[in-house]
């Protein structure tokens, strides 16, 4: 069913060692154990919860359902969870703030037409792009109320494509069309705009953007195989690597120094992928692996792996320092939810399921029916935190999993 569309040596070791990159200041990662503040957990885009202690390869076999909740409204968007409070987009122009422990609804703002996106908290707004006739935009609300606090208008058209916000510091990154942006969270003022290519439709950058550790570069990659790397504090271009034919819909993940693309032989469906580990301080190529047919999805990266899914070859893991593969996993479904690495445990979303794999050897560990009423794709990735599994069916509702 395809869906069309910088410390001292011996100080940074210490931060790999006890959880990389959710130790590291400015908003690279989700502030507590029990927040998942935007998309893949930090603005690093890396897909690994360091904080998760729950959870493990022995128990999340018995996952069970918590709560559920039908929104009425189709679902793409990652949950995000902050503050005793659930955020989620709707695809069709809704944002969405349930309470976190039994699902209640305790507002609805409405952001336009579409809002094809997974929103990002920051201090007391959840800031999330919208588009409307006028074109595309970036809006923030307040988490309590919903009221709406600022909304700024970027250069593109309302069929155009705004991701994710990545949130580092007091900074919003996103991008629109082919151009960069960076925003002041505080306000939506634009703080600069950076082009990176023509603007057409093959050039587009249609993934999520990603931030490096230390907030110095802010990592694209475009539907035409460029992975580009920008000043974070200018919107400078640093670097422009082709690495591939491009991706579509995924985007980069950087772990450890090192930013993880998939690029295929065309940024459209199809057309055979691979993940290719660059240098994020000046984009040189480290290795690259075949993954298989169609990828629409970011990696997720931590504890010296990487993980990516596919639509037609399932999950692979690969080393994150060699791209020696680790293991794959059966074919469980077109992988469209993009992985996430919690305490041990890989979880993904296909097309019909949510599945969890042993992180070291990749055996399977859980299954879950997202398939829904309507039989919509799920596409949501999950987010894992403090002991729940949240996700979204492709027909609108939410899901969280805990233990018994």
């Amino acid at each position: 069913m395809r869906f069309l569309r910088v410390l001292a040596p011996a100080l940074f070791a210490f931060i790999l060692a006890f959880g990389g990159l959710a130790a590291l200041p400015g908003g690279a990662a989700a502030a507590s154990s029990a927040s998942w503040t935007q998309f893949h957990y930090g603005a690093t885009r890396s897909g690994y919860n360091p904080l998760e202690e729950t959870l493990s390869p022995k128990n999340v076999g018995h996952l069970a359902v918590r709560w559920q909740k039908a929104l009425g409204n189709t679902v793409y968007s990652t949950p995000v969870v902050s503050g005793g409070r659930i955020f989620i987009d709707g695809y069709y122009g809704k944002l969405y703030a349930l309470r976190l422990s039994d699902g209640k609804k305790l507002w609805t703002a409405t952001v336009g037409t579409t809002s094809d996106s997974t929103p990002a908290v920051w201090s007391n707004l959840v800031i999330t792009p919208g588009t409307d006739a006028s074109g595309g935009f970036v809006a923030a609300y307040d988490v309590a109320s919903g009221s709406r606090r600022w909304r700024t208008r970027l250069a593109v058209d309302q069929y155009g494509f705004i991701t994710a916000p990545a949130v580092f510091g007091s900074t919003v990154y996103v991008s629109a069309g082919t151009s960069i942006y960076a925003l002041s969270a505080s306000s939506g003022r634009i703080l600069w705009k950076t082009s990176v290519a023509p603007a057409d439709y093959d050039s587009m950058i249609t993934g999520p953007v990603a931030v490096s550790g230390y907030g110095e570069y802010v990592v694209a990659a475009g539907m035409n195989g460029h992975v580009y790397a920008l000043n974070a504090t200018t919107g400078a271009l640093h670097w422009d690597v082709v690495a591939g034919g491009g991706i579509h819909r995924g985007g980069p993940a950087i772990y450890s120094g090192i930013v993880y693309v998939p690029e295929g032989a065309t940024g459209a469906e199809g057309g055979g992928d691979f993940i290719s580990a660059l240098q994020v301080s000046d984009g040189r190529l480290l290795w690259k692996g075949y993954i298989g047919d169609d990828v629409h999805v970011t990696p997720a990266a931590g504890k010296g792996m990487v993980v990516i899914g596919t639509i037609d070859n399932g999950l692979l893991a690969f080393n994150s320092l060699t791209g020696a593969l680790l293991w794959t996993a059966p074919y469980e479904g077109e992988v469209w939810g993009a992985p996430v690495l919690a305490n041990g445990v890989v979880y993904a979303g296909t097309d019909e399921n949510l599945v969890a794999h042993d992180a070291v050897t990749g055996a399977s560990l859980y299954t879950f029916d997202m398939s829904g009423t309507t039989g919509m794709a799920a596409m949501a990735s999950p987010a894992v935190v403090n002991g729940r599994v949240y996700t979204a069916t492709g027909d609108g509702t939410i899901v969280v999993l805990g233990l018994p």
